[in-house]
């Protein structure tokens, strides 16, 4: 947890300083979602609180995490019951130029 403390608060002075992500002399981009709750917690009244979006940023992490090795076990456990579909899948991926 101390990890993503140290990611956050480095984005929050990152932000802040001149010309960072926060200051309004530089044109809008697009910004990854860490982006989007620094920018909501260095607000004047945000509704969140640095200990809410640490929060947040370690239920997106360890969801994410469990999501992906699932969909991975998954993905191979019906390809072991399915043994056709692999073996077209091979032949397609043979057949594209990539």
């Amino acid at each position: 947890m101390e990890v993503l403390q140290e990611v956050l608060e480095e984005r929050k002075r990152s932000a802040e300083a001149p010309g960072g992500a926060g200051g309004d002399e530089r044109p809008r981009r697009h910004g990854d979602f860490l982006d989007c709750v620094v920018q909501e917690i260095t607000r004047e009244k945000p509704l969140v609180t640095d200990k809410m979006a640490l929060d947040l940023m370690f239920v997106l992490l360890f969801a994410s995490f469990h999501t992906t090795s699932l969909a991975l076990t998954l993905a191979v456990k019906l390809l072991a019951d399915h043994p056709h579909v692999l073996e077209e899948l091979t032949v397609r991926r043979t057949n594209c130029l990539w």
